[in-house]
C-alpha cells in the first residue's frame, strides 16, 4: 500500500489541481493526505471532488508537524509506502509505480529520490554532503570564485553526473519517498521544533544512519520551485537580520557581505539563477535559530568573538570559524549532551557533559595542522581538564577523495609531533573531512581520530569522552581513537630534541622534505 501526503498553505489552486492530477494518473496511492495550514471554503469543496482525499484542517504548526499527522496516519492504516510531496513539483503516470518496484526489490532502502529538474530541462543537484545530522548546516559564506565554486560542486556532487544510483548521507525533501516500517520500527518523524526549512535533511540524516538512502535517476519529477523561491527567503532573512543587529557586527565580510548579497537576489529576482548562496543562507539561518531556539545564546556569542576577531589565513577565515564552532556545538546538542561556553582567556571552546573540553579548528594550510593542535594542546592544558581537539579540514588546500586515506597518515604524522614527549591534557585529535558517498562513518564524512600517548591522569576514562565524541560526530560509536604509531617524534635526525617546536624547522624539515601527498 502507497499513502502520500501534500501540506498546503495559501497554495494556489492550479498548483493544487496539477498535484493532484499527477497522483490520480499514477493509480497507486490509496491515501492522500491533504493538510491545509491555511483552509478556505474554495479549497474544502474542491478537495470533495476526489473521494482518495482525506482533508484536514489544521493550524500551522509547521511543516514537518503537518506532514507527521499524515505519517501517523499511514502506520495507523498499515501503509507500506509513503511519499511526502512539495505542492510544487509534478511528474508522470509511471513515477510511482517504479518507486514501489524498485523498493520491493531492494529491502534495504529506506528512502528514495527520483532525479529532479527545472520545467526547462535543467538538473537540480539535490544530493548533498551531509556534515552534520542537522547539520548539516555547514556551507561557508565566500566571495564567488572559482575555489568556492569547486566546494560547491562538491557538496552538490555535480562531479558525479548524476547519471547513476547513488547513496549520499543527504537527499532533497521536495518528493520524500520512505518504507513505513522503518519509521514506525525507530519511531523516526519530523521534528516538531523546526517549524520549516531544514526539517527534511534531519529526518534524512537518521534515516541514512538506519538504511540506504537512494538518489535513482531512472525516473525523473519537475519542480516549480521558483513559485516558492521568494517565500522561502523570508524567515531566514528575518533570523540574519535580527542576528546582526542583536550582535551588533558590522564590516563588508562574512554574514552581513552574504546578507546585502542575499538583498541584491531579491530585488533582481535572481533567487533561481543564485540556488547555491540561497540554500548556504538558509542553512546558516537555522543554525543560529537552532541556538537561540534552545536558549544557547552563549554559543553565539563566544563563535561571534571569532568572526569579529578571528586572525587565520584565508578570505572568510573570522565566519568560517563562526560556523564550524556552532556546527560542532550543534552535533553534541542534538545528542542531549550538555555543552557550556567556557569564557576564561586562551581557553577550549566548550566543556562537554562538564567531563572534558573541545577545542574547534578549521584551517587552510598544512602547517596549519601542526600550529593548531599545538594551540589546543596549550588551551587544554590552561584549562586542567581532559580535551579533544576537532579539526575540519574540508578547506584544507590540496585534499581530495581519491588521496584521502594517505593524507590521513600524513596528518597523523603532524599532530603527532604536535602532541610532543610533556604530560597534557590533550587526550586526542579528530579529523573530520566531509566527502564520504560510501557510508564509512554514519555522518556521511571521513573521520579519523589520534590518541595521545602521553596523557595527564584525571580520573575521567579515555573510553567515556570516545563514546561521547564519536556519537555527536559520527552518529554512531564507529570513532576510534588510534595509537600514534606511524610516526616517532624523534626519528628525523640528530636535530630533533624531546619537546622541540620550532615552526620554521618543522615547516623546513617535516612539511617541504616529507610530505608526498598534498
Amino acid at each position: 500500500m502507497l499513502t502520500a501526503s501534500v501540506v498546503l498553505y495559501k497554495t494556489p489552486i492550479q498548483q493544487i489541481r496539477t498535484i493532484l492530477n499527477c497522483v490520480v494518473l499514477s493509480n497507486c496511492v490509496e491515501r492522500l493526505y491533504v493538510i491545509d495550514n491555511f483552509s478556505s471554503e474554495e479549497n474544502q469543496i474542491f478537495f470533495k471532488e476526489y473521494p482518495f482525499v482525506e482533508y484536514i484542517e489544521h493550524e500551522n504548526t509547521g511543516y514537518g508537524s503537518s506532514h507527521n499527522i499524515a505519517l501517523h496516519k499511514a502506520i495507523e492504516i498499515g501503509s507500506d509506502y509513503h511519499v511526502v510531496l512539495n505542492p510544487d513539483i509534478e511528474f508522470d503516470e509511471k513515477v510511482l509505480g517504479l518507486l514501489v518496484k524498485y523498493m520491493e526489490s531492494n529491502r534495504d532502502v529506506v528512502y528514495i529520490l527520483p532525479k529532479v529538474t527545472y520545467p526547462n530541462g535543467e538538473l537540480q543537484y539535490l544530493c548533498k554532503l551531509l556534515p552534520t545530522p542537522s547539520d548539516l548546516i555547514l556551507r561557508r559564506f565566500l566571495p564567488k570564485n572559482r575555489w568556492t565554486k569547486k566546494l560547491d560542486d562538491k557538496y552538490s556532487l555535480v562531479h558525479s553526473g548524476y547519471s547513476k544510483i547513488m547513496n549520499p548521507p543527504c537527499l532533497s525533501g521536495c518528493f520524500m519517498f520512505m518504507r513505513v516500517s522503518t519509521l514506525k520500527e525507530n519511531d523516526m518523524f519530523f521534528d516538531e521544533r523546526y517549524f520549516m526549512y531544514l526539517e527534511d535533511f534531519d529526518l534524512m540524516r537518521r534515516l541514512h544512519r538506519v538504511g540506504k538512502t537512494i538518489f535513482y535517476p531512472e525516473v525523473s519529477i519537475i519542480e516549480w520551485h521558483n513559485l516558492l523561491a521568494q517565500e522561502k527567503i523570508k524567515l531566514p532573512k528575518t533570523i540574519i537580520n535580527k542576528f546582526i543587529s542583536d550582535y551588533n557586527l558590522t564590516g563588508d565580510g562574512g554574514i552581513i557581505a552574504e546578507n546585502s548579497k542575499i538583498n541584491t537576489f531579491i530585488s533582481n529576482n535572481e533567487l533561481i539563477e543564485n540556488q547555491r548562496a540561497v540554500e548556504r543562507y538558509i542553512e546558516t539561518a537555522y543554525m543560529i535559530w537552532f541556538l537561540e531556539k534552545h536558549s544557547r545564546t552563549d554559543i553565539l556569542e563566544k563563535a561571534k568573538s571569532n568572526f569579529t576577531n578571528g586572525n587565520d589565513d584565508g578570505i572568510g577565515s573570522q565566519f568560517r570559524n563562526f560556523e564550524y564552532e556552532c556546527h560542532v556545538a550543534i552535533r553534541f546538542l542534538e545528542e542531549d549532551y550538555t555543552v557550556n561556553v567556557i569564557n576564561t582567556d586562551n581557553s577550549p571552546e566548550f566543556e562537554i557533559n562538564n567531563l572534558f573540553t573541545i577545542e574547534c579548528k578549521r584551517p587552510t594550510k598544512i602547517e596549519g595542522i601542526f600550529k593548531n593542535v599545538l594551540k589546543a594542546k596549550k588551551q587544554i592544558n590552561n584549562y586542567e581538564k581532559p580535551g579533544i581537539v576537532i579539526i575540519n579540514i574540508d578547506d584544507l588546500n590540496g585534499i581530495d577523495l581519491n588521496t584521502i586515506e594517505n593524507n590521513f597518515k600524513q596528518l597523523r604524522k603532524i599532530s603527532n609531533y604536535a602532541f610532543g614527549k610533556s604530560k597534557s591534557y590533550l587526550y586526542a585529535v579528530i579529523f573530520e573531512y566531509v566527502d564520504n558517498l560510501n557510508g564509512t562513518s554514519g555522518a556521511g564524512s571521513y573521520t579519523d581520530a589520534l590518541k595521545n600517548n602521553m596523557l595527564i591522569r584525571s580520573g575521567i576514562s579515555l573510553g567515556e569522552i570516545k563514546n561521547i565524541s564519536s556519537k555527536a560526530i559520527n552518529g554512531d560509536d564507529s570513532l576510534k581513537f588510534n595509537k600514534p604509531r606511524l610516526f616517532s617524534c624523534c626519528n628525523y635526525g640528530n636535530e630533533w630534541t624531546k619537546d622541540k617546536t620550532d615552526i620554521d624547522l618543522f615547516n623546513e624539515k617535516i612539511i617541504k622534505r616529507h610530505w608526498h601527498v598534498i
